[in-house]
């Protein structure tokens, strides 16, 4: 929300500078009033519009992730470090700032109410005469004159020479509907009560309104005698921003100079096309930016006993297998923060316990039954204050950078909207190495409670194994299958050769203990072949097993788009458990 409102005032700033700099001399009125309610309106919602073409990004099915290969899985590999995904959205304190947004614009919708009816009373209790197209409201023991939609109201004290050019001006008001651009404002005052450049935008259109029934007025009646009107009358009026005065002390030499004026050239009228570079940088950048994700709002505010007792509930009716789905889905979190939500750590907890006490119901031998009530006990003991005051050692915030998934690279920082030159510098040695390594192609930054992700283009000729119209065929694969179908053989038949050729003695030849994440990329090209394999890994040797193994694949039918062989990119998670 934060970022929205800065980045209304920021281009309302603009469009504003660009009006007082360029425009507002100008006799172009019904040009410049266009252009401050188009400006105020794009402002609003040019934040919200994301353009594709400007975009220097990925897209997401580009490049397909096969299903993580899990090799040396146990029920008991399930731990409740790692189960926990790195993963926040808010934090445990809300101040209410939203409140108070609420709050102010609840008083200024009242404020609102209050003058309105006021007027409303005004209109109702005074006498009035259809004037033309308006009604006229005679105010009793006044010099008030102003208008608001059709109803003109007209102080019985003004003198009766003035009255006439009064009326006048005043019924152009009503004829070109002023009264809509002001409530208009006013609407834009009541949700954004705190912005002062919407009050600036609202000063602006109301001189222009003088300005408008001025130049049509003065067409009916003697200019001098016009002039002299402004200059002899000056009247008090409504404080009420909604309605147009006829006296106003502020605004008559501005009017009466306005008036004076030789009409501006049309040539001029070019100075308006400064708003179309405007709104295309404005474009570029809001489609262009990287997005700050805001925190889940927290569903509830019950205790930690509460919440497992409401939690448990909602997971009562789900069978064993489903349990196993839930804890090892990839949709159940978003992996890009650091930290997870109260709710979401006391549902993995309640899921991770529920499959040790499945394990423990098979458990025969009497080290696993005792490892496994171990773990029961320390489940109900990790209260969520303690994974917190877990997650700010370095030792979990290493580990979390580590734990990114094919292409991605993780950095957390103390706070999104504060980076510290020692933080930026991280930040930039992450973007050069993206940039030259291909492998890689996602940035993501969290300070635990947000994140931001940076997607950076690739540049290959490869088309996506999720929408290619035939897919890559494996041999032993129905080739008259469905695509569907195929990509499911696909998988599987990559999953089985990992599972099988993966030297998982690797393991305890490298002394390596725990679980151990390898990502490999490769290409299938034209002819089938898989070609450029990449791989990561917290060992080299492990890299190196993981290139072998994908070398194994055979030589496949190669995928097609539109009748002609194409090369098809893929993403390979594998997990290694060493116990």
């Amino acid at each position: 929300m934060l970022h929205y409102i800065l980045q209304t005032v920021v281009f309302q700033l603009l469009f504003l500078l660009i009006y007082d700099g360029f425009l507002k001399k100008e006799t172009f009125f019904n040009h410049n009033r266009f252009y401050l309610l188009a400006s105020a309106l794009l402002s609003i919602v040019l934040p919200f519009i994301k353009i594709d073409s400007f975009k220097a990004i990925i897209p997401k099915e580009y490049i397909y992730t096969l299903p993580e290969v899990v090799l040396g899985k146990t029920v008991n590999n399930i731990n409740t470090e790692d189960a926990i995904v790195n993963t926040i959205n808010t934090s445990s304190f809300y101040f209410s700032w939203g409140y108070l947004l609420y709050l102010g614009c609840a008083i200024a919708l009242v404020l609102f109410v209050i003058k309105f009816y006021k007027l409303m009373a005004m209109a109702y209790k005074n006498p009035k005469v259809k004037f033309e197209t308006a009604f006229l409201i005679e105010l009793v023991n006044s010099k008030q004159a102003f208008s608001f939609f059709n109803y003109i109201f007209l102080g019985k004290d003004i003198n009766t020479e003035d009255r006439q050019s009064i009326l006048v001006h005043e019924l152009q008001h009503v004829k070109e509907k002023h009264s809509l651009d002001l409530l208009f404002f006013e609407v834009l005052k009541i949700v954004f009560w705190f912005n002062p450049l919407i009050y600036m935008y609202q000063k602006r259109m109301s001189n222009l309104h003088e300005f408008i029934a001025d130049s049509k007025a003065v067409k009916s009646s003697c200019k001098v005698n016009y002039y002299q009107n402004l200059l002899s009358q000056v009247f008090d009026t409504q404080k009420v921003s909604f309605i147009n005065p006829f006296f106003k002390q502020s605004l008559i030499k501005k009017r009466i100079n306005m008036l004076s004026k030789s009409k501006s050239k049309q040539i001029h009228l070019a100075k308006y096309l400064l708003l179309f570079p405007m709104v295309i940088g404005m474009l570029f950048y809001t489609s262009c930016e990287t997005q700050i994700e805001t925190p889940r709002e927290e569903t509830s505010q019950l205790t930690e006993q509460e919440l497992q007792e409401k939690l448990k509930k909602e997971l009562k009716g789900l069978s064993d297998e489903q349990a196993m789905k839930i804890i090892m889905s990839d949709d159940m979190f978003n992996r890009n923060n650091y930290l997870c939500t109260k709710e979401e750590y006391i549902k993995m907890m309640i899921i991770i316990e529920r499959i040790n006490k499945i394990a423990l119901e098979t458990a025969t031998e009497e080290n696993l039954i005792n490892s496994l009530n171990n773990k029961l006990k320390s489940i109900k003991e990790n209260t969520y204050e303690n994974y917190l005051l877990r997650k700010e050692k370095q030792e979990s915030i290493d580990k979390w950078q580590n734990s990114a998934s094919g292409g991605v690279i993780k950095l957390h920082v103390k706070d999104l909207d504060n980076i510290t030159t020692e933080e930026q510098k991280l930040i930039d040695s992450q973007v050069e190495q993206i940039r030259n390594d291909v492998f890689y192609h996602t940035q993501i930054i969290s300070d635990g409670l947000r994140h931001k992700r940076i997607e950076f283009k690739v540049q290959n000729e490869s088309i996506s194994f999720a929408s290619i119209d035939e897919v890559p065929v494996f041999p032993g694969c129905d080739t008259s299958d469905s695509n569907d179908n195929q990509r499911k053989c696909f998988s599987d038949k990559i999953s089985k050769l990992v599972a099988k050729n993966f030297n998982l003695d690797l393991g305890k030849t490298l002394g390596l203990s725990g679980k151990q994440r390898i990502y490999t990329r490769f290409l299938i090209n034209k002819e089938g072949n898989v070609v450029d394999i990449k791989a990561r890994a917290p060992h080299p040797e492990l890299e190196k097993e993981a290139k072998r193994v994908v070398q194994l694949i055979p030589q496949l039918q190669p995928g097609k788009q539109e009748g002609k062989p194409v090369s098809v990119a893929f993403d390979l998670p594998i997990t290694f458990n060493i116990k």
